[in-house]
């Protein structure tokens, strides 16, 4: 029990050191603090965009000259180096969808509890977006391709307008 308690209380302390470092240069130019949440948004979602083009020239590149140690997509993915391509990038775009569906639900309770999430656990944040990416690798192409694109489409278009 202490060292769950010591793990979560590093792991809170980490994410709070990393905020504050990623908050200083904006606090410098005169953002105000209220602002930060949004920046923070900006941010995490252009870090997970680079990791899954990191992801997929790395595991493309690994897996075309024999390095991978025998791992390849999965057979729902489309075996070989199939998940590693753009549908890598489509699956990463969906797990964010997935994730922002999350915050939508969780701030529609408009409370203390939700200005807390919403505001905060960026490691906790971190490891769910983690987690839906690797997860999407083992839906289908068919549904993560046809479907979530097409309706990807709509939702943007409808988001940009409001």
């Amino acid at each position: 029990m202490c060292l769950a308690s010591l793990a979560t209380s590093t792991i809170c302390c980490a994410g709070e050191a990393f905020c504050s470092c990623v908050c200083l240069p904006f606090k410098v130019i005169g953002v105000l603090p209220a602002n930060f949440s949004k920046l923070a948004y900006v941010i995490f979602q252009a870090l997970w965009i680079i990791i899954a083009y990191l992801v997929c020239f790395a595991g493309t590149w690994l897996i075309t000259w024999g390095l991978s140690g025998g791992f390849d997509c999965p057979q729902q993915s489309g075996d070989g180096s199939a998940c590693f391509s753009a549908s890598g990038l489509v699956r990463m775009s969906f797990s964010l969808a997935i994730f922002q569906l999350l915050i939508l639900l969780v701030t529609l309770f408009k409370n203390d509890k939700a200005a807390i999430i919403h505001d905060g656990w960026w490691t906790l944040k971190f490891i769910v977006v983690a987690a839906l990416f690797t997860t999407s690798f083992f839906i289908p192409n068919a549904p993560v391709i046809d479907y979530y694109l097409i309706g990807a489409k709509f939702v943007s278009v409808a988001y940009l307008k409001y």
